[in-house]
């Protein structure tokens, strides 16, 4: 997929998803000067970040977002999701974790879930669950979904 496309088909919030969704889709990316520039087998594009925000929260759809959660709390295990093995089997299902360091220099850190089949990307304080009262399962998925943030 062209990362254009992309811009136009992904639900994202933020202009660091959407970063997230640039990497996941094999974009190396440069910031300087308020531009971001993607490159990938000779493709090379360059965005603004007003550009970016722009697009940011105009595909909402909470629906959509509702279907990805269901989709990937069926498949995602917390207990495995630092096992190089188990992002692989993710990514085949059409999912990738984006990994944030140091959020805004607060020395932790946090994800992003990137639903590809769905075109959908959540920020680990909607997408990633600690189990509700219901508790986990045997397989350590959680059963439904939570608004707190989790962080792996």
């Amino acid at each position: 997929m062209k990362l254009r496309e992309a811009l136009d088909t992904y639900m994202f919030d933020n202009v660091g998803q959407f970063g997230g969704i640039a990497e996941s889709l094999g974009y190396q990316t440069e910031y300087r000067d308020g531009y971001f520039r993607f490159r990938k087998d000779g493709e090379e594009l360059s965005m603004s970040v007003s550009e970016i925000r722009e697009k940011a929260g105009a595909k909402y759809d909470e629906s959509l977002r509702d279907q990805s959660k269901e989709r990937v709390s069926a498949l995602f295990n917390k207990e495995r999701a630092n096992d190089p093995k188990y992002v692989a089997e993710l990514e085949k299902e059409g999912i990738s974790i984006k990994r944030w360091e140091n959020l805004k220099g607060h020395d932790k850190d946090g994800f992003t879930v990137i639903d590809h089949r769905l075109k959908v990307s959540t920020p680990d304080s909607r997408s990633m669950n600690t189990p509700t009262s219901k508790g986990t399962s045997s397989t350590g998925k959680a059963p439904s979904w939570k608004r707190v943030s989790c962080l792996i």
